[in-house]
């Protein structure tokens, strides 16, 4: 399967519509949500996904908690076409989250990743995650 192959299969909404969508939703001002940031690399090697996810933390990405906030799996066991995430914790509010879509987009491109969108998870548990003690 070739990289537009596979991406083809998951349809996000645009940033536009996503953004759309959250402010018909009415959330409270200051309310936080689970966002997914989606990439994909076709060839790539562990030490190239590991760089790609310490820029990914680096630029704000992956809220620490229960779930893996960064990951990779690789789409069928040796075909070498990566799909990476990032879940992240951002406040409901256009201008963090087209900043945030800036972000991911421009870091991906810097890596030589696909960056295949975000999307809010709004099945996602309401409860703030579990943050580790910062000294």
């Amino acid at each position: 399967m070739t990289p537009e192959e596979s991406s083809l299969r998951l349809r996000l909404m645009t940033t536009d519509e996503e953004l759309a969508k959250l402010e018909s939703e009415a959330l409270p001002p200051g309310t936080r949500v689970w966002v997914t940031h989606f990439f994909s690399h076709f060839g790539s090697t562990h030490a190239e996904r590991t760089a790609f996810h310490d820029g990914l933390r680096a630029a704000g990405f992956g809220t620490p908690g229960k779930f893996t906030e960064i990951g990779a799996d690789e789409e069928l066991t040796g075909d070498g076409y990566w799909h990476h995430w990032a879940f992240t914790i951002f406040e409901a509010n256009a201008d963090e989250l087209r900043a945030a879509d800036e972000r991911a987009r421009e870091l991906a491109t810097s890596h030589g990743v696909q960056y295949d969108g975000w999307k809010v998870e709004r099945h996602a548990p309401r409860r703030e995650p579990e943050l580790p003690e910062r000294g």
